[in-house]
């Protein structure tokens, strides 16, 4: 039976949009990277940057490496950009429709054979179309090693690909809007025993943000128990999930999460560069009761059963120094009285004639001194 090609699921695909350090994407040895970073701007480093009025266009180049010990046949070719999961940035796949920069570039070459251990540069051009809106617009080269193929099985005709790409931000200057907001935080207890905070931001801009968010776990005296955080890019009109993990806290009690996104404000601030004004916005999450761990459990109700203690202890005090107050009389030491003699008498321990006059040992008593005792039963 003929084998037929019904469709192709990429997979394995890398893209540098969240770590400006990073200035190359690669799979099994083979990759790319901006031929032409501009050492003004660290995110050209991982991806293309350009701000292009329309009909305006610009040349340009991408590195593409074999590290390999193999010749590989590479082949390279643009997409539009899609929203994944969370609103992560993500490429389409090569037979989507290309309505965007995807459609835009132009590369020298789709395919480009490499020895072991070499590179090549291939020319490309972006032409902004006269009819582009103000506002940034996205898509993606992709890098693929034609080897790095593979039927799923003999009869269904899937074949698994798998490709790097680098992301492409085309910036068209007209009315620039830089907007974000936190729209939602909230605390989740994990099957670990953990607890995730999300938080989910919206950019209601029309350029994409590079913002750094921070998470602080607040207890409810307002200490600020843990933190975590990074940066993250979140796309134009779209919205993006932060998810935090912490570490149960070992003494428990109510927590709440607060979060907190810092971004460039200024329009005219391209992405990657730090110069311009900066804003931030802030959102905190419902008070959550995290259950304290076994050791801390039985520590705290151990303080509790000692505050108890000593609550009990001091209400007891006082009744018995009210009572003494109000029920003991004055009493004058005769001669040759001993304090076990009067405790005897007055149905008392002597120990607490002792306390209640504040007697020292030897607790000897002189004649004349004056006592506070109960009064003698049946008088």
């Amino acid at each position: 039976m003929k084998k037929v090609k019904l469709f192709t699921a990429t997979i394995g695909l890398l893209l540098l949009i969240a770590s400006p350090v990073a200035s190359a994407v690669e799979y099994g040895g083979v990759g790319g990277a901006p031929a032409n970073p501009l050492a003004s701007n660290p995110r050209t480093k991982s991806i293309f940057v350009y701000s292009l009025k329309p009909q305006q266009q610009v040349s340009d180049g991408i590195k593409i490496y074999n590290t390999t010990n193999k010749q590989r046949t590479i082949s390279v070719y643009a997409v539009d950009s899609v929203l994944a999961s969370g609103g992560a940035f993500s490429c389409a796949q090569q037979a989507d429709p290309k309505l965007d920069v995807g459609n835009w570039i132009q590369l020298a070459s789709n395919q480009v054979v490499l020895q072991a251990n070499s590179s090549q540069v291939i020319p490309f051009t972006i032409t902004a179309p006269k009819t582009a809106d103000a506002g940034e617009h996205d898509g993606c080269i992709t890098i693929q090693d034609t080897s790095m193929t593979a039927s799923t099985s003999a009869t269904n005709g899937v074949v698994l690909g798998f490709r790097s790409a680098i992301r492409v931000v085309v910036t068209i200057p007209g009315k620039i809007v830089k907007q974000l907001s936190i729209s939602g935080v909230d605390i989740s207890k994990l099957k670990d025993g953990s607890y995730l905070v999300t938080s989910i931001g919206r950019n209601g801009g029309n350029v994409s943000l590079d913002t750094d968010v921070q998470v602080q776990l607040i207890n409810i005296l307002g200490g600020k128990v843990a933190h975590s955080g990074g940066t993250y890019p979140i796309l134009a009109h779209s919205s993006a999930r932060w998810d935090f993990s912490f570490k149960r806290q070992s003494w428990g009690g109510w927590y709440r999460a607060t979060t907190t996104a810092t971004y460039n404000s200024d329009p005219a601030s391209g992405l990657g560069q730090n110069n311009g004004d900066k804003k931030t916005v802030k959102l905190s999450s419902a008070a959550v009761y995290m259950a304290p761990s076994g050791l801390a459990l039985l520590a705290e109700l151990f303080g509790v059963l000692l505050i108890v203690s000593a609550v009990v202890l001091q209400v007891r005090r006082y009744k018995q120094r009210r009572h003494i107050a109000q029920v003991w009389q004055e009493y004058t030491v005769k001669n040759h009285e001993t304090i076990q003699e009067l405790a005897k008498r007055h149905n008392v321990s002597w120990k607490a004639i002792a306390k209640a006059n504040k007697l020292s040992p030897p607790y000897h008593l002189e004649k004349g001194q004056k006592l506070q005792l109960p009064p003698i039963s049946g008088e």
